[in-house]
């Protein structure tokens, strides 16, 4: 596609895929330096994460079913960043435009419109994905909390009334396996006894 042979030009321009990234990452936060406190990672590993899902993105263009995958993908790791339309703009122009200063000519305005769908496909799938499940994963992180202190306190009674602990390295292959019938009875015990 142009968008494809447009993103590949802007990389051959660079002289590496950390500058490609560092060229990003430089084009978002001077059109939005508030939006900086998001991002807790080092700028160098920011850079090329932006780069690395842009090339991504781009490359999966020509298989629908696997940009989706891949969209979705993107969209979970991004749930602690809360994604909003105005957000989502200031990083679809910003990379935009960087792209028009470095290839002028050589971007397509259909290359550009491909860029901005994408851009704008992907920030969809973020916003959605927040909305939809950030509630779901929310309930499974307190009740994981509230099942390691269950646990850990079970395991502070147990200590202090000189009980040896439970714990999951102490279990029969069979039990952490979910097999309900006994280890004497079971195929793998049969094979061992064979």
């Amino acid at each position: 596609t142009e968008l494809q042979t447009a993103w590949n030009t802007f990389l051959a321009q660079q002289p590496s895929r950390d500058s490609a990234g560092d060229a990003i990452y430089s084009a978002i936060f001077d059109a939005a330096p508030e939006l900086q406190y998001l991002f807790k990672t080092a700028r160098s590993v920011m850079a090329m994460k932006f780069v690395n899902a842009l090339n991504m993105l781009v490359a999966d263009l020509p298989r629908p079913t696997v940009l989706k995958a891949n969209t979705e993908t993107l969209s979970f790791q991004h749930l602690d960043i809360d994604v909003t339309t105005p957000r989502a703009g200031v990083f679809r122009d910003a990379i935009c435009e960087l792209l028009q200063q470095e290839l002028g000519a050589n971007l397509t305005t259909l290359a550009l419109s491909g860029l901005q769908a994408l851009l704008n496909y992907t920030a969809g799938a973020m916003i959605y994905v927040r909305r939809e499940y950030s509630d779901r994963i929310n309930i499974l992180r307190a009740s994981w909390i509230a099942a390691s202190h269950a646990r850990l306190a079970e395991q502070e009674e147990q200590a202090a009334n000189g009980q040896p602990l439970a714990s999951m390295d102490r279990l029969p292959a069979a039990a952490l396996e979910g097999e309900a019938e006994p280890a004497s009875n079971s195929k793998r015990a049969k094979k061992i006894q064979a």
